[in-house]
């Protein structure tokens, strides 16, 4: 029978799998020299990434969140890079394609990456708790 939490399921997968069917044609197939398939492709796969947790804070998958809010800002924080690269790739038709190394742009993601998996290893299971239910923000709530 449907109700509204199968319901609910079902809206957060349509795009996921929709957005996923075309990260992966877009990295994986190739066609001519177009060199803007790889950033375009990575775009999306960042964006599914962060749509599925969304839905996992959403449909209340609290312990599957807990491990997924790592990745969180580092996946917001590589869209933009991301987003220029496939820019760049656009834009730039002849000659070298990038100044610097891809890498580079990533390094702000990667740093909170690692921020992240350091301060959640160094918690106890009690200030990860507090940390995630006040939406990994410092709240004036006095009941928290």
């Amino acid at each position: 029978m449907l109700n509204f939490d199968n319901l609910n399921i079902i809206l957060f997968i349509l795009p996921v799998y929709q957005m996923m069917y075309y990260a992966v044609q877009m990295i994986t197939l190739r066609k001519g020299s177009d060199q803007s398939r790889r950033p375009l492709g990575f775009l999306m796969l960042l964006m599914v990434l962060y749509l599925v947790i969304n839905a996992t804070m959403y449909l209340g998958y609290y312990k599957l969140f807990k491990y997924s809010y790592i990745i969180q800002l580092p996946i917001l924080l590589a869209i933009i890079p991301t987003y220029y690269l496939y820019l760049r790739a656009i834009l730039n038709s002849s000659g070298n394609m990038f100044s610097k190394h891809p890498l580079v742009y990533y390094l702000p993601s990667i740093f909170i990456l690692l921020l992240n998996i350091v301060a959640m290893v160094n918690m106890s299971s009690d200030q990860t708790d507090f940390f995630l239910s006040s939406g990994g923000l410092l709240s004036s709530n006095s009941d928290n």
